[in-house]
């Protein structure tokens, strides 16, 4: 019963306009932060998301294969010892179709009333090719893997300066990455 007096005392005090007021804010408010009903534009948004998480799948298996083998032959230079890598990429991975496309020019005579004699107009069209199965799969002519952005290299030999000379021309040679983005670093004692 303690309780309701004091609730009884809380509406004296505030008042019920302010009362009625508080609530009606707190249900606007719930309102607004409700999920609201997908349409079909965000469907197609959720589609292109998760077609981006199985690209960046890819991308994950691609860096971590190439990871794998650069540790490899690295950690055979003389004086690298155990040796991790890191690899960032600057895109993800694009596949290029084949496609047809046809440009249409044409000329128009204008009249002496816009103040011009011709105007040009030009069309593009475009023709994705498909595979020959009967599906509407598009035939793809390559892919292009993604661009290496930078790379990190943690070895035993880190502060051997022959060493790390030897691992960041191996590496410039393999992925034509600028040298201020190679990092050779010591691994840690026991890591």
């Amino acid at each position: 019963m303690e309780w309701k007096m004091k609730i009884r005392e809380i509406i004296r005090q505030v008042g019920y306009v302010r009362l009625i007021l508080l609530l009606v804010c707190g249900i606007f408010l719930i309102a607004v932060s409700l999920p609201e009903k997908k349409d079909g534009t965000e469907n197609q948004i959720e589609g292109n998301t998760q077609r981006l998480s199985y690209d960046t799948d890819e991308n994950d298996i691609y860096v971590e294969k190439m990871e794998e083998r650069l540790a490899d032959i690295l950690g055979m230079i003389e004086g690298a010892g155990r040796v991790e890598v890191m690899i960032t990429l600057a895109s993800s991975s694009e596949t290029v179709v084949n496609k047809d496309q046809s440009v249409e020019e044409g000329t128009e005579k204008g009249g002496e009333e816009n103040g011009k004699e011709s105007i040009k107009s030009i069309r593009k069209e475009e023709t994705v090719f498909t595979e020959k199965d009967g599906n509407q799969n598009p035939y793809i002519v390559k892919t292009v893997e993604p661009a290496v952005e930078g790379i990190i290299i943690v070895m035993d030999g880190g502060d051997n300066p022959s060493a790390s000379q030897a691992v960041t021309e191996a590496v410039q040679a393999l992925f034509h990455v600028e040298v201020h983005k190679i990092k050779v670093l010591k691994m840690e004692d026991g890591a």
